[in-house]
């Protein structure tokens, strides 16, 4: 199968590098949303910021970019995020197509009074739409209809009849365009999961439709509820009530808790230890996963990150593939370890400390690897909040490794820094197309290419 990047690369005609230089322009893509989006036209809008966010490459060599907006009018300013999918010279058929697509009966995502919510810019190829809206998450039905979820709320409480006075409100989380969406969703009224208010929300994960991910991600956390992570546990996961086959979706507990970047003072001392603590627990756990993550894999996804950067970023080219090299090499170094339960995208945000509690999250990337990746990959990421200038606290990562395992071998320790090489150039790979964050770049590479 030809890679996104490759796939980009052979489409990335003039035209598309004229694409390129307006959408990672805030100023240019800004002139050009005022001018000719019709969303912020009918609603007397101004975007007054725009930044571009992410870029996903797909297979076909279309590319979705997503921008977070700031979007003021008369009364309020608002941040607003949107999907932009760059389709060609086809963008006017696609984009009625796809509003079709939306309002057929086992989606009835999009109403007519919201028909601006889906458009385009033909000048630019580009189709435009909101979060929450995807014909390939048939699921995202339910947040159209309140009375979906109401049915919901009496499956789980057994309940018969009519729920005549239950009010729900559903927030959007965060959604991956054609991949997964997570909602709260929380009730009022006479349909209730428990008799404390605290109790009357739950989330919603919803996966793509016509694949096993959300049946898989519901068994391993299964799994690990029967393993030493349920409610009773110090160290634990959401609470699973129900998987809703006719919507691969997975409804599961709306935890409580502050995450790490909340913390301060001996506080965030603690949590950096309970997250040493939980990763040990997560990869001494002993659950049957089928999929494994390779030290080929981790080249591959590398080696796609760092061509996507320099097709797009030419000026980083050099030093992006400077520090792949080097990672590379350190990572063909790396193949000799025992295989453990690892969580693949463990940072900071993925730890909740509630009370005595520490509340592990988000097991779509759960597989069997070397748990160096998971130790790696946090530490690189307590670099980058340094840079940020959030849990910025001196010996962060001594906290966070020696409540992991004090004893770790030096062979270990050497998986460790390489894997944090890797996920430092991974970053670096994500936070070049982001202006707010440019200035971090530098840096990571510096930890790339440390020896």
């Amino acid at each position: 199968m030809t890679s996104p990047q490759l796939k980009l690369k052979e489409t990335a005609t003039d035209e598309y590098q004229a694409l390129l230089h307006t959408v990672m322009s805030s100023r240019l893509m800004r002139k050009e949303l005022n001018a000719n989006w019709s969303y912020v036209q009918n609603r007397s809008l101004e975007v007054t910021d725009c930044q571009l966010v992410r870029i996903y490459p797909r297979t076909n060599g279309e590319t979705v970019f997503e921008f977070e907006l700031c979007l003021c009018g008369q009364q309020a300013v608002h941040h607003q995020t949107i999907f932009a999918e760059w389709v060609g010279s086809n963008v006017v058929n696609r984009c009625q197509e796809t509003i079709v697509s939306l309002r057929k009966p086992r989606r009835r995502q999009l109403h007519r009074e919201d028909s601006d919510l889906i458009t385009c810019l033909p000048n630019m190829g580009l189709l435009i739409r909101f979060p929450g809206l995807d014909e390939r998450i048939d699921g995202l039905k339910l947040v159209r209809k309140p009375m979906l979820i109401s049915q919901i709320l009496r499956t789980l409480k057994n309940r018969n009849g009519n729920a005549r006075h239950t009010r729900v409100d559903v927030e959007l989380l965060g959604h991956r365009l054609g991949k997964r969406c997570i909602v709260r969703v929380k009730a009022e009224g006479d349909t209730k999961l428990s008799t404390r208010s605290s109790d009357n929300a739950f989330i919603l994960k919803l996966y793509k439709m016509r694949t096993e991910r959300g049946r898989d991600v519901y068994d391993c956390m299964k799994q690990l509820s029967m393993s030493g992570f349920g409610l009773e546990s110090s160290i634990r996961i959401p609470k699973l009530m129900i998987y809703l086959s006719e919507w691969n979706a997975i409804v599961m507990e709306d935890v409580g808790g502050v995450s790490l970047p909340d913390l301060s003072g001996d506080r965030l001392v603690d949590g950096l230890a309970r997250a040493g603590q939980a990763l040990r627990k997560l990869h001494n756990t002993q659950i049957g996963v089928e999929h494994h993550h390779t030290v080929d894999a981790e080249i591959d996804l590398l080696k796609e990150k760092a061509d996507l950067v320099s097709t797009l970023l030419p000026e980083m080219a050099g030093a992006v593939e400077k520090a792949l090299k080097n990672v590379v090499r350190g990572l063909n170094q790396c193949r000799q370890y025992t295989p453990a339960l690892v969580h693949r995208d463990f940072y900071e945000k993925q730890i909740l400390i509630d009370g005595d509690k520490t509340i592990l999250l988000d097991f779509d990337t759960l597989c069997m690897a070397d748990p160096a990746l998971d130790v790696g990959n946090f530490i690189a990421h307590l670099e980058l909040n340094r840079l940020q200038g959030i849990l910025n606290l001196e010996n962060s990562i001594a906290i966070f490794s020696d409540a992991y395992d004090g004893c770790q071998s030096n062979e270990f320790r050497r998986r460790v820094e390489i894997y944090t090489r890797s996920a430092a150039l991974r970053l670096t790979c994500l936070y070049a197309f982001w202006p707010r964050w440019r200035h971090a770049c530098n840096p990571l590479l510096e930890v790339a290419n440390a020896c």
